[in-house]
């Protein structure tokens, strides 16, 4: 497995009737897709990509996804669709140390949030309802009724937000230190300032520039040594030079940062979660308290925590083992992939 250096999508022969299990091909995301079969034999083959665009586009003009050989190709496995982080990630950039170990072991979508990689903006909200509406039309576009929803900070928030406002389309949680469970800013008053500030554009242009600063904001999310490496470095700062880099989160943070706390304190609401959840924590988290977390998993009735010894925030570049084998635990333990959203011609 390997993650495609443009924007691409890994598609196998697929049909939502009957399974068919054949090598997967690369393609650009809105070139001429290979080997793909619709819901209808007399659909056209470019319609998967155009119903990613044209649906999705609602929220953003295209996607950017990362797709494994299990998409669509492994009868019976479930869909997981794997959300990054805020800040500067995408999702070649937190899930690319966990992804060999889960080929195989589910159909796998791992697609850059509006904003984010080689996603544009567009017209998606960059707040938590904003990115859960882009979600399920990601999900209706996929063709997919029901996924696992996994994802790590900002990710974790829009998968509870997702479950909460829409529980039929998600098969189970895993939740990687979430945004949304917290009642305290990271940081408090100084996080406040940090966000609201005005030179946030001169701390972006610090970053681009000096890679002891850069590297001491990597520590912040990374705990284990040798866990900020030139080859990290490097691909941050490859981020930071993108044109619009860290907009949307500095866009989500404003509307999410309020003087008196977090805008979403999503506790009370975590009892009406009805789907099995894993809440992971690394034990040296410095944004998202494990407190935090345990208390969010006792709140969830089919829900288990787990503490990622020797880790920091950023678990799967932290712990990838750890991460990938907790996830291939919890797919085992999972209904089989549901029916896929009816053919509507």
């Amino acid at each position: 497995m390997r993650f495609c250096a443009q924007m691409g999508v890994a598609v196998g022969r697929l049909s939502w009737r009957k399974c068919q299990k054949v090598a997967p091909s690369w393609s650009e995301f809105f070139g001429a897709p290979v080997g793909v079969v619709l819901p209808s034999a007399a659909r056209p083959a470019t319609a998967l990509w155009n119903s990613l665009a044209c649906h999705a586009g609602r929220y953003s003009t295209t996607a950017s996804i990362w797709a494994g050989p299990g998409f669509a190709t492994e009868c019976g496995t479930p869909a997981l669709v794997l959300l990054h982080g805020g800040g500067l990630d995408d999702a070649q950039l937190s899930w690319a140390p966990v992804w060999p170990a889960l080929s195989g072991h589910a159909q796998l979508l791992a697609p850059d949030l509006p904003g984010y990689g080689r996603s544009p903006l567009g017209h998606t909200a960059p707040t938590l309802e904003g990115y859960r509406a882009w979600l399920l039309a990601f999900l209706d576009a996929a063709g997919l009724q029901q996924a696992v929803l996994a994802g790590l900070s900002l990710g974790g928030g829009i998968a509870l937000r997702t479950a909460l406002d829409a529980p039929a389309r998600v098969a189970g949680l895993v939740l990687l230190a979430p945004y949304g469970i917290s009642p305290q800013l990271p940081g408090g008053t100084m996080g406040y300032l940090a966000v609201h500030a005005p030179p946030a554009a001169a701390t972006q242009a610090a970053l681009r520039h000096s890679d002891r600063l850069l590297r001491a904001g990597l520590r912040a999310l990374l705990h284990q040594p040798g866990a900020v490496s030139d080859e990290l470095a490097a691909q941050v700062r490859a981020l930071l030079r993108r044109p619009g880099a860290q907009a949307a989160w500095s866009a989500f943070q404003r509307h999410e940062v309020l003087w008196a706390g977090p805008r979403t304190y999503l506790a009370a609401q975590l009892g009406a979660i009805g789907c099995p959840a894993l809440l992971l924590s690394g034990e040296h988290d410095r944004l998202v308290p494990p407190g935090d977390v345990r208390a969010a998993a006792a709140r969830i009735p089919r829900a288990r925590f787990t503490l990622v010894a020797g880790a920091g925030h950023w678990l799967p570049r932290d712990a990838p083992e750890q991460v990938a084998g907790q996830l291939t635990a919890f797919l085992a333990a999972a209904p089989a992939a549901p029916a896929a959203l009816p053919d509507a011609s």
